[in-house]
């Protein structure tokens, strides 16, 4: 850090020459600003992506930088804010578009983020990754069937879409018809075989199935391939439920509490663990 604020200082007393297409200013205030984030002194890292902002105001990839940091605070707003203005430097970026949307969708506004994902397909109409992140968007509000129809232009773009398979297969098990969704999920792992959401489908579906023994052993490798996956914890704990292992049931909620970002989900889970307590 001190060679990096030696930097800083050295930017603001002189120009100095830059290979890049940026100025070397932006590069050094950007590096230290980072190395702040990572060492979890965010007040530091934001006033550096502030200053930032306020020396290159007409530099979309300033706002950009920002507005990474605020979803990395999940500060959602703010960072539709920044993509918003780099919007008005770069009115028909649909990738501007699609990150914006995703802010919307981790806010809870599905209208919105439907609305720019529409807009980054309008700019971007080849782009799959736009069809698939709107199908979750309209999933995310309810309305499956036409996430489905988005999910279909995704694969005729892209038959090789891990991520158009798996979230299909995880709305048909929504619609109750799990052996379409069994099928999505060995597409998506042909594709991406290390695919945690994929075994995470696979116990859901099984769990419905009430294939206990099959649901458990994949939802384990869910958990093997990602030690912090909250939903997985919280579908083995209904299998380990089902199973009457009422103590590696609770272990597991008591997990999934702990790792969810969701207070809902951390509520359920809380409720879970008071209801199995007195079975022990």
């Amino acid at each position: 850090m001190a060679e990096y604020s030696k930097a800083v200082i050295l930017a603001e007393q002189y120009e100095q020459p830059s290979s890049y297409n940026i100025p070397l200013k932006y590069l050094v205030y950007l590096t230290r600003a980072k190395a702040y984030q990572q060492m979890g002194d965010y007040k530091r890292a934001q006033d550096d992506f502030d200053t930032i902002v306020h020396l290159f105001d007409e530099l979309p990839i300033a706002y950009a930088a920002r507005a990474e940091f605020w979803e990395s605070q999940k500060e959602y707003v703010k960072a539709v804010e920044d993509l918003t203005r780099m919007l008005e430097l770069e009115p028909e970026n649909a990738l501007i578009y699609h990150q914006r949307a995703l802010m919307h969708q981790k806010s809870g506004e599905y209208d919105l983020a439907i609305d720019d994902y529409s807009t980054a397909i309008k700019y971007s109409p080849d782009h799959y990754l736009h069809y698939v992140m709107r199908a979750t968007a309209h999933s995310d509000s309810g309305d499956d069937e036409a996430a489905l129809r988005d999910l279909a232009r995704a694969l005729e773009l892209n038959p090789k879409s891990w991520e158009a398979h798996c979230n299909r297969g995880l709305i048909y098990i929504h619609l109750q018809e799990y052996q379409k969704a069994l099928v999505d999920f060995d597409k998506s792992l042909e594709f991406n075989p290390e695919l945690a959401h994929a075994y995470l489908g696979y116990g859901k579906a099984y769990l419905k199935l009430e294939e206990y023994q099959k649901a458990l052993k994949n939802l384990t490798i869910a958990l093997e391939i990602d030690a912090a996956f909250a939903d997985a914890y919280c579908e083995r704990g209904l299998v380990y439920e089902e199973l009457d292992k009422i103590n590696e049931a609770i272990a597991d909620f008591e997990r999934c509490r702990d790792l969810t970002d969701s207070k809902s989900w951390r509520d359920w889970a809380e409720w879970k663990i008071g209801e199995l307590k007195p079975r022990r």
